[in-house]
């Protein structure tokens, strides 16, 4: 139970991570101090289309001021989700608290199966697997994890010795900044993330999770 847990944790983690990035529009490597911003918005049961949702709100907030500079880290948001959050916890009482607020599951499956790429092997079985998934949201993002997972591998499998040594080079590089401001444990977990993510990127692969931007009907992939 504890492995499913951190899983669930890991998940919520890169989905808030991949929303981040793209509201963000530049590549950026979230600190520890981010993973605990993530880690308090679970314990305080903010699902995470409501944290993608007014994620987007801000951004969009700072467009409409002009404001040029980028955010560079998820702190910057935490005030503002959390009080809309509470403010929404407020508003809804309780029967918010017993029933989170439900969001179609097989339409967000049929965005994540037509983010396969038709080149994929067996993409067309792939999509089939991913729209046929049912059941409670847990359910269905385990099921997900997993399928992910083994794209990731495939992906890794594909590469050939340049592309991988590439690969491994592009992350070392990004990593090495981190040194004076992160532990060896800290730095590895972030590298492993960095290389999951630019792999996924170079593969043209989808991140599958209900709560991925690829999983929204106007995602990034034009749907």
């Amino acid at each position: 139970m504890a492995g499913a847990a951190d899983s669930e944790e890991l998940r919520y983690f890169q989905a808030l991570e991949e929303a981040f990035i793209r509201l963000r529009g530049a590549p950026l490597l979230l600190s520890p101090a981010d993973w605990q911003v993530a880690q308090r918005w679970r314990s305080l049961g903010i699902p995470l289309d409501f944290a993608i949702a007014e994620l987007s709100e801000i951004f969009a907030r700072r467009r409409e001021r002009g404001v040029e500079d980028r955010v560079s880290s998820l702190r910057y948001c935490a005030r503002a989700v959390e009080s809309h959050w509470r403010r929404a916890e407020e508003l809804a009482g309780p029967v918010r608290r017993a029933r989170p607020p439900a969001f179609d599951s097989a339409r967000r499956l049929r965005s994540l199966a037509s983010a396969i790429p038709s080149e994929w092997p067996r993409a067309a079985a792939l999509a089939q697997q991913i729209v046929a998934l049912e059941g409670e949201a847990a359910a269905i993002e385990s099921a997900l994890a997993a399928i992910d997972d083994r794209m990731l591998e495939e992906a890794a499998q594909r590469l050939g010795p340049a592309a991988a040594a590439a690969l491994d080079a592009w992350v070392e590089e990004r990593v090495a900044g981190l040194r004076a401001r992160f532990t060896a444990e800290d730095r590895a977990l972030a590298a492993a993330r960095l290389r999951s993510r630019e792999l996924r990127r170079r593969a043209g692969l989808p991140l599958l999770s209900l709560f991925s931007p690829d999983a929204e009907p106007d995602g990034p992939r034009g749907r």
